[in-house]
Order: C-alpha cells, then sequence, then structure tokens
C-alpha cells in the first residue's frame, strides 16, 4: 500500500514537470523497500506528508506530453503503470538502468535523428533509497554510450539510511527540483585504483577507506536483518574492534584528473 501512493504521487508530480520542456518525458522510479525511509515509521509519515505537499504543488502546472518508461511498465509490476519498481535484490538498481539506457538506443535508433534530439524522450531517473541504490545507478548510467548522455537524468531522493548521494537533505527540497524549470548540472565520479591493480572504483558522493568503509560495507551486509539505523551499532563496534581485525597503517592517497570520457 505504501508504494502505490508513493508511485501515485510521484507520478503526478512527473507528469507535470517542467523538466525538459518541449520533449516527452520518460521516466522510472527505482525504490528500494528495504531503505529506512520506508521501514521506519516514523520517517515514511515524514516524507510521505512531505511528498503529498509536492504533488499538491505540481497540480498548478500542465500536463505534458510523456509518461512512464516502458522498462517500468515491464519491471514494475502492479506499479510499473506509474513507473515505479521496487529493488529485488543487490545490483538491481543497475540492471533497471541499463536496460533503460537500451530503451533509449531503441528509440534513437529508430529513424530519430541524433543531432536532433529535441524530438526523442528525456529519461528521468528518481532513486528513492540510500547511497547503495544511488551508487548501482550512476554507476550504470556512467557506461551510457556519449550520444545518449543528453538524453537523461537523475534525481535522488534521500530514502536510505545513508543518504550522502541524495540531491537535498529532505525530501521535499529534492523534489522542488522537478516542480520549478532547473538547470541540469553534470557531476564527475571519482574513480579509485589501489596500487596492487584492483579497481577501479567510482563514487558518486563520498569515497571512503578504512573504519568508515568498514561501517558502509557492515551496514550495507547486514541491513536485511537489522533494519533501521544499523550503521550506529557499527560505529561502537568498529571503534572497538577495528585495529584488531584489520592491521592499521599508513596509506598514500594521489589523486589526479583525467580527461572527461569521449
Amino acid at each position: 500500500m505504501i508504494f502505490e501512493e508513493f508511485a501515485t504521487l510521484l507520478s503526478g508530480i512527473c507528469s507535470r514537470s517542467p523538466l525538459a520542456a518541449g520533449r516527452p518525458l520518460r521516466w522510472i522510479i527505482i525504490a528500494n523497500p528495504k531503505a529506512g525511509g520506508f521501514t521506519i515509521k516514523s520517517r515514511w509519515n515524514k516524507h510521505y506528508a512531505m511528498i503529498k505537499d509536492c504533488a499538491k504543488k505540481a497540480e498548478k502546472n500542465p500536463v505534458r506530453e510523456g509518461g512512464p518508461s516502458q522498462t517500468a511498465i515491464k519491471e514494475g509490476g502492479s506499479t510499473g503503470h506509474l513507473g515505479l519498481v521496487q529493488t529485488k535484490a543487490a545490483g538491481h538498481a543497475g540492471e533497471l538502468v541499463a536496460a533503460l539506457i537500451s530503451e533509449a538506443a531503441a528509440e534513437a535508433g529508430s529513424g530519430t535523428s541524433v543531432s536532433k534530439n529535441e524530438s526523442r524522450p528525456f529519461y528521468l531517473i528518481i532513486t528513492a533509497g540510500g547511497d547503495g541504490t544511488s551508487l548501482e545507478a550512476l554507476t550504470s548510467l556512467y557506461q551510457a554510450p556519449a550520444e545518449l548522455r543528453g538524453d537523461f537524468v537523475i534525481l535522488r531522493l534521500p530514502m536510505g539510511t545513508g543518504n550522502d548521494g541524495a540531491d537535498a537533505w529532505e525530501v521535499d527540497k529534492a523534489l522542488d527540483l522537478l516542480l520549478e524549470p532547473s538547470a541540469l548540472t553534470r557531476q564527475r565520479a571519482v574513480r579509485l585504483t589501489t596500487a596492487t591493480g584492483k579497481g577501479p572504483f567510482l563514487a558518486f558522493n563520498i569515497l571512503s577507506v578504512g573504519l568508515d568503509a568498514f561501517v558502509t560495507d557492515m551496514t550495507n551486509k547486514m541491513k536485511g536483518k537489522l533494519p533501521g539505523d544499523s550503521y550506529k551499532l557499527w560505529v561502537d563496534v568498529s571503534s572497538l574492534l577495528y585495529d584488531r581485525l584489520y592491521k592499521v597503517d599508513y596509506i598514500d592517497v594521489r589523486a589526479g584528473t583525467r580527461r572527461e570520457r569521449k
């Protein structure tokens, strides 16, 4: 029931968003049902009230051309017609974005000139989860062909336990980006390669190593059994045991720049 209401409200907001005006808007809402923003009742009630207010504000805008993406309709089950898909396992968010990229590629190859992309659909990806969900989606989007990158935008709602990668600290502030004309921005990813040749690992918000990375990793592994703010437990555990489990030493970090991929 929660996700039907959530999907209905967000679908209404998307259908009246001025984003990429003049082009058909196709959207997919990727929701992690285990995210704290859904499973912790007090948080959900707060988010729900904000989303309802945003949906009410959206009613002043005209309904635009577009609708849920074919990927969302196909994969979303009972909420697919509204554009929402619930993730089923680790990696699923990335798979959904990859399928959406394939959908966009098929549309671009159906006879529409790449140089005249104003008539092609514009794709909106909304992640409703935490940092893990947004990382998967962004990593997959990072692989999109250069000629299609301008057809995508992602909005990251702060619905998880960790929301360092969200586009705002509160849900209503993030959704405001859909309610008013907004400038689209590109942000670089951070690529990490270890001295032993492991990687590259991608980061789109915070790249952590050591104790902080341990806390994040354990929280993600155990969130199914310890929902909510279980990261607080792992902070306490790691402060006592981390240097006994791992050899603590200095590390050398070297930063450089790369040309943007073509």
